[in-house]
């Protein structure tokens, strides 16, 4: 399956570097492949004194054969220039659109000219290739400034035969490049090849280099970045959370080469460098740095540092990852890092498994001044030119004045090169994979030194993720920040991403689903969408069309394509095997390819006109439109339209249908079966496995009371009536029956779903404490009888307070449980209550539920009063604001239901108002919640993180289920004495206590006591005898 396209890895929240109103004196909307327009609308846009705007077509193609002039190399375009003071000159939206050399003309696209500042956006360069600097884009000149937003490019290089020749993609000469969210991949120059930057400055932020190459034998450096010289005397070069990959150079830097002048600054932060190399056969004498290669900068030393007398240093590196890089050639220096005459200083950084031909496997100093701090150096290797000294592995050059402190360093045999002030430990590290944030991390297991080793005054105050590091307390050492898998409730949960979606009308997030590839596919309405760099319009949708998928990548900050189908979009699943979309909406319903950019096969919505009760349409459903839809892991889809639902094969061929709240076609009350007057259906799923398909809701029973129920049908067997055969149901009491038992609160069903580990999540709520949840489901007749062999106990479990309702009165109050799919039989069941106090149970409703491959379970809704540990929460560590009645609440528990592993909530700081959590998934190592808010959320990450009018769509993206802890000092098996609760705690490494507590002090024997009182403070520092 093809997945992912050319746009996958763009964001759609546009990052402005430079922000600044301007008047669009004209807009030139520029037809596919209409390159003669192009042409002509740049030759407008130069001739008059505005600010402009191009609009390219719809992911358009523009093919460029010709040259059109050849001012500093030949360009395909009009060379651009500064005709407007007051502003920037020329902004392209590219929209998706690629720019396509083709033939044998060797030519670049762009030249950016004296003074002038352009924005580019959404753009896709394919294939320039010119024999001057710059293969896609060359800014010439002084003072010009180029935004690059969301773009790629896409193989281009420098043809010329210069030993300078570079940037394979964009050449920057005396001017300002800022680049966000873009990708770079299979460029090549002679130098830089991706990007030459020649005396300017640079800032780069949520970026990837991936597969470019300098490649002039001899000299070529930058593989990725070649930086000759930032703008004037204090120039600065910045590179933020960006990712460099494969990357080679000739001679130095194969993923970074960073040559500064005078007082020029380096700042390189939250970057990932992973399989870099340079030194092929053609390189010079001692090539070097296959992560990174730097001279020249200004930085000022954290006052805890020593030998603090340099104020020249030029170069700071902090919290990066530098891992499996390479200085091939026999005289390889500097696997990772090499520093050379000049001053670097390095802080929290992991930089670990590279490899140097000749010596510093991890860091190679030449000259000038190096200081790190805080950072792991661990299994570097160096080949000593073929010589069996075994050593310099870690490090090689001058070690007087680097270490800083709080380092950490490992080898696995002979000799580091680093000195032995520093501690030589194995740090315990886990491979590089996406811990959370844009860049890839390496964690340490519990048990590493690093935990806790870190420096107070010196480190970082976040991590490579962007996490802040443990407050309070000591941080950890290296680009990562511990964090405990706790057998408790997790309070902190870490996302990789937080945000809003829509614009100022009223938004609603209505759908979300995770692919097999980790892409996140999100439905509803919205009133704006991000600008996207590949958008689809398909059945009867126009480019206004509100009605949208939005399509994130893993970690949820960028975008990579917007499906325009309607004008809403009110429920979507995903084929758990081939990762095809189902989405149900004003459109009627449709199987989408996994890209979201073709139609597999259609019904619209005229299809399912079926109101044989007389309902208008939508009226079937209390909580939606009444359009719901599943699809199976055979690609069989199920739909729901009002009382029906339909069932068809996986090429739209409709299989069976059926009137849900009747099992015949009486329309008087009360008829037998599913319904009664009132009825509402509200949810719909399936299973391929046991060929059911499942529906929920509540049936009005009497005047006086509601019933839910849930119901699995077989779509194949037939009944003695001809209809589907109801195989199980679940509740549907009858008014008497309530009456017997005294259980007549009313209940609702509003969501069943087929679970990630194949077992059914049912969520629903009661409107009292007395209700038929607290029973076994299986049907009631009308005389209360139930069959013998049925235990009328169901497994509902307790965790506590916030699941018994002790003092509810009305309201409504969630009900989730998981089921046998074939039976209807309940595994667990839970309440779950906000409270007021003590014996104050209140209101909480859980819209949206799920369960991830290892069977813990999702329930999302809002809480009217206090959650669960509502005064302990955080986000990333950032507490939630004011609670406010009916705010999103989010509960997950253990399989069993006899834990509560996570609570969470994203109230904002300011300005909070109502809202909720509408839709969730967890799978394949990652979890996402959208929701609804009037107010402001916490935002992480997140480019879009402004509260428009109205009410807006939020979401958050996280990955591993991980929860902060306070390190201890404590082996031993003791007796833990928390008020009432005594019991017997083996300590291996720490443990978190939810709660503040105070330790007494001293020794304690291998049976000791530990007595926690009730007050506020840290367990630490405690060993046992």
């Amino acid at each position: 399956m093809k997945h992912l396209n050319k746009f996958k890895i763009m964001a759609a929240f546009i990052f402005v570097f430079i922000s600044c109103s301007w008047a669009k004196a004209e807009i030139f909307e520029i037809a596919d492949n209409d390159v003669p327009g192009l042409i002509q609308a740049i030759v407008s846009a130069n001739n008059n004194a505005e600010s402009d705007t191009i609009i390219l077509a719809d992911n358009g193609s523009y093919i460029f054969t010709n040259i059109d002039n050849d001012t500093r190399g030949p360009n395909a375009l009009p060379v651009i220039v500064n005709s407007n003071e007051a502003g920037p000159d020329l902004e392209i939206i590219g929209k998706g659109a690629s720019l396509i050399r083709s033939g044998d003309n060797e030519f670049r696209f762009f030249m950016i000219g004296r003074d002038a500042h352009v924005k580019i956006s959404g753009i896709c360069f394919k294939n320039g290739k010119c024999p001057e600097d710059g293969g896609a884009i060359h800014v010439k000149w002084n003072n010009a400034v180029l935004d690059l937003n969301h773009c790629i490019f896409e193989n281009n290089m420098c043809s010329g035969t210069g030993d300078e020749n570079g940037g394979g993609a964009v050449m920057v000469h005396e001017s300002r490049l800022n680049i966000n969210d873009c990708r770079f991949s299979g460029n090549r120059g002679n130098v830089g090849g991706a990007l030459k930057v020649l005396l300017s400055d640079l800032y780069v932020t949520r970026s990837t280099f991936e597969n470019n190459h300098a490649v002039y034998p001899g000299s070529g450096s930058g593989g990725g970045i070649y930086i000759d010289g930032a703008f004037s005397d204090n120039g600065t070069i910045t590179v933020t959370d960006s990712r460099f990959i494969n990357n080679s150079a000739v001679q130095s830097g194969g993923g970074f080469f960073n040559f500064l002048y005078n007082n020029n600054i380096t700042n390189l932060e939250n970057c990932v460098f992973y399989n870099n190399t340079v030194g092929d056969p053609a390189s010079g004498d001692w090539p070097g740095g296959g992560g990174f290669w730097t001279r020249g900068g200004l930085f000022d030393y954290p006052p805890s540092w020593t030998d603090n007398t340099s104020n020249d240093t030029r170069t700071i590196i902090k919290n990066c990852t530098f891992y499996k890089n390479r200085a091939a050639h026999i005289q390889g220096l500097g696997g990772g890092i090499t520093s050379g005459a000049m001053d670097t200083a390095i802080i929290n950084c992991t930089v670990a498994e590279n490899n140097a031909g000749w010596a510093g496997g991890g860091i190679f100093r030449d000259k000038g001044i190096l200081k790190i701090s805080s950072s792991i150096i661990s299994k570097n290797t160096a080949y000593n030119g073929g010589n069996d000294w075994n050593s310099f592995h870690n490090f090689s050059g001058n070690t007087d004045g680097i270490d800083q402190g709080n380092n950490l360093q490992f080898v696995l045999s002979g000799k580091s090169g680093l000195p032995d002030t520093i501690q030589a430990a194995d740090p315990l590290l886990n491979p590089l994979q996406n811990n959370g944030g844009f860049t890839e991390t390496m964690s340490v297991q519990e048990q590493s030194p690093a935990v806790d080793g870190g420096n107070n005054t010196g480190s970082a105050l976040t991590d490579q993720r962007g996490v802040l590091r443990l407050e309070n307390n000591i941080p950890d050492i290296g680009a990562y920040e511990y964090e405990k898998t706790f057998e408790g409730t997790r309070t902190n949960l870490i996302v990789s991403t937080s945000g809003y979606l829509g614009g100022k009308g009223q938004d609603q997030g209505n759908a979300a689903g995770i692919q097999s590839n980790k892409i996140i596919v999100i439905g509803g309405l919205f009133s704006s969408l991000p600008v996207p760099e590949k958008e689809n319009i398909l059945l009867n949708a126009d480019s206004s069309s509100t009605g949208a998928l939005i399509c994130l990548t893993e970690i949820g900050r960028t975008v990579y394509s917007v499906t325009r189908l309607g004008n809403i979009i009110d429920d979507l699943d995903i084929n758990p095997v081939n990762d095809q979309i189902a989405a149900a909406g004003d459109f009627g319903l449709v199987l989408l390819d996994p890209d979201a950019d073709q139609v597999i096969w259609h019904k619209p919505l005229s299809y399912f006109n079926y109101t044989d009760t007389g309902l208008a349409d939508g009226d079937a459903s209390y909580f939606g439109n009444g359009r719901r839809v599943a699809i199976a892991q055979d690609g069989t889809v199920a739909a729901q339209f009002n009382e029906y639902y339909f069932v068809f094969d996986n090429q739209g061929s409709e299989i069976t249908r059926r009137l849900i709240t009747r099992e015949d076609s009486d329309k008087t009350a009360n008829p037998y079966g599913i319904g009664g007057y009132n009825h509402r259906v509200e949810d719909i799923s399936i299973d391929s496995t046991s060929r059911l398909v499942f529906v929920t809701g509540f049936s009005q029973r009497s005047p006086d009371f509601q019933s839910a129920y849930i119901a699995g049908f077989s779509y194949e067997l037939k009944g003695d009536d001809g209809k589907d055969k109801n195989i199980w149901t679940d509740y549907n009491w009858w008014y008497s029956a309530s009456q017997n038992t005294g259980l007549g609160a009313d209940t609702k069903g509003i969501r069943i779903v087929m679970g990630r580990d194949n077992r059914l999540c049912f969520a629903g709520y009661a409107d009292g404490g007395n209700n038929i949840f607290t029973r076994n489901p299986k049907y009631l007749d009308e005389n209360n009888k139930m069959p013998d062999y049925i235990n009328t106990s169901v497994n509902n479990v307790k965790i506590d307070s916030f699941n018994d309702g002790a003092g509810a009165g009305s309201g409504r109050f969630a009900y989730f449980a998981k089921l046998d799919p074939a039976t209807g039989e309940i595994d667990a069941g839970q309440f779950q209550y906000s409270s007021a106090g003590i014996n104050e149970a209140r209101s909480f409703e859980i819209f949206a539920v799920q369960s991830d491959e290892s069977g813990k379970v999702m329930a999302g809704g809002r809480s009217e009063y206090d959650m669960p540990e509502r005064n302990k929460l955080t986000i990333n560590r950032v507490p939630p604001g004011t609670r406010i009645n009916n705010e999103n609440a989010l509960i997950c528990v253990s399989p069993d239901f006899s834990r509560r592993t996570l609570a969470a909530c994203w109230t904002g700081e300011e300005q909070a108002d109502i809202s909720k959590i509408t839709a969730l998934d967890s799978s394949h190592g990652i979890s996402v919640i959208i929701g609804e808010t009037l107010g402001n959320i916490l935002t992480a990450n997140s480019a879009d993180n402004i509260k428009n009018s109205g009410q807006d769509v939020f979401f958050s993206v996280w990955t591993e289920d991980k929860t902060p802890y306070l390190k201890g000092d404590i082996n031993c098996n003791s007796s833990l004495d928390l008020g009432d609760a005594v019991g017997i705690l083996q300590i291996i490494s720490g443990m978190y206590f939810a709660s503040g507590c105070s330790l007494m002090n001293g020794d304690m024997n291998n049976n000791g006591k530990l007595e926690i009182e009730d007050s506020i403070g840290i367990l630490k520092g405690v060993s046992g005898n």
